[in-house]
């Protein structure tokens, strides 16, 4: 199995999705992949719009990746917010988890 991650910066600080995605790719990634019983890709590295900046991290999940979600989170520095992907959103993300990198990811 295979887990499909969005790393998306919602921050001011420019590199902020690439360091995290960096992070969890060269130094967490065994360990995640072990934690979740999955192989862990990330498909995809942006930004957000300037409106989305938020203050802390967000991820989003697919309800049968709640537990992914949760391991995840322990291996990102600071606090993050947890939530299922809105219904509205659903149907149009090709990802299982979306990371959205905040103003207190340092």
């Amino acid at each position: 199995d295979q887990i499909k991650i969005s790393v998306l910066n919602a921050s001011h600080n420019l590199n902020a999705a690439q360091r995290l995605a960096s992070m969890l790719v060269r130094k967490q990634k065994k360990n995640i992949e072990k934690r979740m019983g999955m192989n862990l890709k990330i498909i995809n590295i942006s930004s957000v719009n300037q409106q989305t900046i938020l203050s802390r991290t967000k991820i989003y999940f697919h309800p049968n990746f709640l537990k992914a979600a949760l391991i995840l989170s322990e291996f990102l520095p600071g606090e993050q917010v947890l939530e299922p992907f809105p219904e509205s959103r659903k149907s149009k993300i090709s990802n299982d988890v979306q990371i959205y990198v905040g103003k207190n990811f340092e």
